[in-house]
Parts: C-alpha cells; sequence; structure tokens
C-alpha cells in the first residue's frame, strides 16, 4: 500500500495545533507516525514541563526542542539550581518561568547568571515560593527588565532567608515593591496575594511607576484599605480586572472610582458584602464588564443580580 501522504497544511497551521497539545505524552505518540510529524513535533513544542523523570533526560529534550519558550516547574519538588543551570547553558531563550511551589528562591541560580539570557523573560510564576523577600524583588528587576506579568502570591512561610541569614523569615514589603516597580515600567499584571506586610504603599507606588498597569491583586493583604483600592480605580487608566477578597465596601465610596476605571472588564469578590447599591454603582459606572463573580459574598439580593443581568446580558 502506498505511504499516506500528511494534509498539504501550513506550518503556521501544524504550530496552532501542536500548541494545544498540552501533555508531552500525546506529542510523543504523534511523533512516532511519521518523520514529518517528529520535525513538527520538534520544531513548535514551545513548553516543558520539568518534573523528576524528565530532569533526568533534560539535555537530549533541549537539545531535541531548540525552539522553547516556557518552562514550569510546578510540579518539580527538588532544588531547581542545577535544572536552571543547564537550561542557561543551552541557551535557551526563555519568555515565561514558572517557580511556583518550590521550597525556596533559587537565588544561587540568578546570582550567578551573566550575560542577557534572562532578559527575555516576559512572564515569572513564584506562587508559594519561600524566602524572596525584598532583595529577590530587587533582583528580578535587574535581570529581568521585560517582566509583564509578576506572580508573587501565598509565599511560603516555614522557609528562612534565602540569602543566608539563618533563623530569619525573609519577607516582601513597601520597600521591595518600591525598588521593583522602579525597575519595571512595562509591568502589567502582578499578584501580591498573601503578602502580609504589603500596604497601601506598594499599591500607590505600583500606580505611580508602571503606567501599563491592567491587574493589581492584593487578596489576604491586610493592610491594603479601601482607599487603596480607590487610587487604583482612579490612577491606573488600563485597568481591566478589579478583584476584592473580604473587604466591606460601601456603595458610595466606590461610586467615583468606579466612574474613572473605563476599561475595567472582570470583577471578583469573595468573602464580602456585596449590597445592591454596589451592584448598582457597577451598572452606573457603564463598565465594558464580561465577567462577574461573587465567590462567599452575601447581603446582595435577586433584584439587585436581575439588574446587573438586564444591562450585562451576556455576562460570564
Amino acid at each position: 500500500m502506498p505511504t499516506k501522504q500528511l494534509p498539504d497544511i501550513p506550518d503556521e497551521i501544524w504550530e496552532q495545533i501542536i500548541s494545544k497539545i498540552s501533555l508531552d505524552r500525546y506529542l510523543s505518540q504523534l511523533s512516532t507516525l511519521s518523520s514529518r510529524f517528529l520535525s513538527l513535533t520538534n520544531q513548535f513544542k514551545r513548553t516543558l514541563f520539568i518534573t523528576k523523570p524528565t530532569a533526568r533526560f533534560l539535555p537530549r529534550l533541549l537539545r531535541r526542542f531548540p525552539n522553547l519558550k516556557h518552562i514550569s516547574f510546578e510540579q518539580f519538588y527538588d532544588d531547581p539550581d542545577e535544572i536552571l543551570g543547564e537550561i542557561s547553558r543551552f541557551g535557551v531563550k526563555l519568555e515565561t518561568l514558572d517557580l511556583s511551589n518550590q521550597v525556596g528562591f533559587p537565588v544561587k541560580w540568578l546570582i550567578g547568571m551573566k550575560g542577557g539570557c534572562l532578559e527575555g523573560i516576559r512572564v515569572l510564576r513564584l506562587k508559594g515560593v519561600g524566602g524572596l523577600g525584598d532583595r529577590g524583588l530587587g533582583l528580578i528587576g535587574k535581570l529581568m527588565p521585560e517582566l509583564v506579568e509578576l506572580d508573587l502570591s501565598e509565599p511560603r512561610d516555614d522557609y528562612g532567608d534565602a540569602w543566608g541569614d539563618e533563623g530569619k523569615l525573609c519577607e516582601i514589603t513597601d520597600d521591595g515593591v518600591a525598588v521593583l516597580a522602579g525597575r519595571l515600567k512595562g509591568l502589567r499584571k502582578i499578584d501580591l496575594s498573601g503578602n502580609c506586610l504589603v500596604s497601601d504603599r506598594s499599591v500607590a507606588v505600583l500606580c505611580e511607576k508602571c503606567m501599563d498597569l491592567e491587574e493589581i491583586v492584593v487578596d489576604k493583604c491586610s493592610f491594603v484599605t479601601k482607599e487603596g483600592i480607590s487610587r487604583v480605580l482612579r490612577e491606573c487608566v488600563n485597568l481591566k480586572s478589579v478583584r476584592l477578597h473580604g473587604m466591606e465596601v460601601l456603595s458610595p465610596e466606590f461610586s467615583e472610582p468606579l466612574g474613572c476605571a473605563r476599561n475595567v472588564n472582570v470583577i471578583h469578590f469573595a468573602y464580602m458584602g456585596v449590597s445592591d447599591g454596589l451592584l448598582l454603582e457597577i451598572i452606573r459606572a457603564k463598565l465594558p464588564l464580561r465577567k462577574f463573580t461573587l465567590f462567599h459574598c452575601q447581603n446582595f439580593t435577586f433584584s439587585g443580580i436581575l439588574s446587573l443581568l438586564r444591562v450585562y446580558q451576556g455576562l460570564e
């Protein structure tokens, strides 16, 4: 029987198809079908998830996939320094680096980096990482000047200072955020949730220095108040998303700030009182709302929700 040829599909379409295949085992099966599929998967694979099994074959994987842009350590629970060093030696030009859930911040690797290997990183995720502190923020701002998205949420509180000061907890403060904001002028999204020493001062400096900000998340930051959130709504002209967690807000207080937030299309309220009056202020602000979430909220009525849905009929 004659060998069946692959459909004459442009490489750009194959790239889109392969980018949607998130699990490596499916890509492996696809690559065994023909030499053409093997070539396509090698060329267009952009994301690599580091786990204990894949770590053993990392050099081989980096040679096979020369166009990797996104690497995640979220499911890797050992020291990542050696693997990060290997990635650096191969000269991988990353756009996204996910170090979430690491026990500690990889200070040694970051300090040892030379040249511009990190300058192209645009998204850095450090959710649940311990030992970062203000010095870590300064280093990130210095070595990754092109960052547009930064996740610093839910830091571990069971890890000492990654900088070598044993027995000392290392936490992010307003001072560190101020240094970071001064260096990352193009930042668009930042998540500071769970950093208990962050206050309205951090919010103010981010509004002042990062003019392209679309989202500031400060869930469970007790020192960020209604005044800080109001400032974000007034001053961040590109703001697209508002998240409030456990904050009691009266409708008159947010009337004027909401009127300034002309580009907000996502609102998420959690664990707080949301009155019908606040829902009415959202309607009056004429926001281009497409997604609205009430998670464990109270005080609103069916009538208030119905009024919102009449105006925003395609709401998610």
